[in-house]
């Protein structure tokens, strides 16, 4: 999945030029062909003083166990190209323990052929073609990479449930917590987080569909214990309760990624229930879609 941002052009004020962003077990390829932008990162909570980080122009960065916030003091045009942890860890053969919690220069993660294409796709003047360009040279690298149980799962949750699969079937070792390391070594996150992640997901798909609605129900179709559970994992994977990040969603620009996120799996669920009810119809998908 690719994420372009473009702000140029733009009215925005400061607070707008600000983006949230959930914890995340993914991986990130960036590069930044206008602007800059800075991780803000909170020196001392008490004092509110606050440490700017710039980003490196062309990036590797890791899974994150908190939110984080970015901000871009003046237009900004880029991308972000987003992997799954096993996924990237099979592409570059190396340990994601080395961009953990952190984001680094691309030099300083890949090498070789891979490092190259990056640079190539970086150097297109649209973050379009360079995607496209990307897309292209990875192909032949992610055939030979990638594990025999592979698989592109639109909903997270499908890739956590592969996952453990995959771990439960790989190497001699099969107890539960010799599926819980690898599990661990291939993502960052316990098989816990990835559930919690999931059903995140989900909560985040429902609420651009109809809005946040009974905290108390939504609770319990999500499979939480009961809405005070509920609260601390969203808290836990947004900063804040599940009204108040809902809010946020709607009324504020700086929370874009969480529209976004919702809208895109939104879209790919319409698209999947249209996939399977032209196959019952006996008709091709596009025609259903048209």
């Amino acid at each position: 999945m690719a994420i372009v941002r473009d702000t140029r052009g733009v009215a925005m004020n400061d607070a707008q030029r600000v983006s949230h962003f959930p914890r995340s077990p993914y991986c990130g390829l960036s590069w930044i062909k206008e602007g800059a932008v800075f991780e803000i990162r909170t020196a001392e909570i008490d004092s509110g003083r606050v440490h700017l980080e710039r980003q490196p122009d062309i990036s590797v960065s890791g899974h994150r166990q908190n939110p984080t916030t970015m901000w871009s003091p003046a237009d900004a045009y880029g991308v972000t190209v987003v992997f799954y942890p096993d996924a990237w860890q099979a592409l570059t053969g190396s340990s994601i323990e080395f961009v953990s919690e952190r984001t680094v220069a691309v030099e300083d993660a890949v090498s070789g052929e891979l490092a190259a294409i990056v640079r190539r796709a970086a150097q297109q003047s649209d973050v379009d073609e360079g995607f496209l360009l990307l897309q292209d040279g990875l192909e032949p690298l992610w055939r030979q990479a990638r594990p025999r149980q592979g698989m592109a799962p639109v909903w997270f949750k499908d890739w956590a449930v592969a996952l453990a699969v995959r771990a439960s079937t790989l190497g001699a070792g099969r107890s539960l917590r010799q599926l819980q390391r690898r599990v661990k070594r291939w993502t960052g996150f316990n098989q816990r987080d990835l559930d919690q992640q999931a059903r995140m997901e989900q909560l985040f798909v429902r609420s651009y569909e109809e809005g946040i609605g009974d905290l108390a129900g939504l609770a319990q179709e999500f499979g939480y214990a009961d809405q005070a559970h509920m609260g601390r994992q969203v808290r836990k994977i947004t900063g804040c309760s599940p009204a108040r990040i809902m809010e946020l969603i709607e009324t504020e620009e700086s929370y874009w990624i969480y529209r976004l996120i919702g809208a895109r799996l939104s879209a790919e669920d319409a698209a999947a229930s249209l996939t399977a009810a032209s196959n019952r119809a006996g008709r091709p998908a596009d025609h259903a879609a048209k």
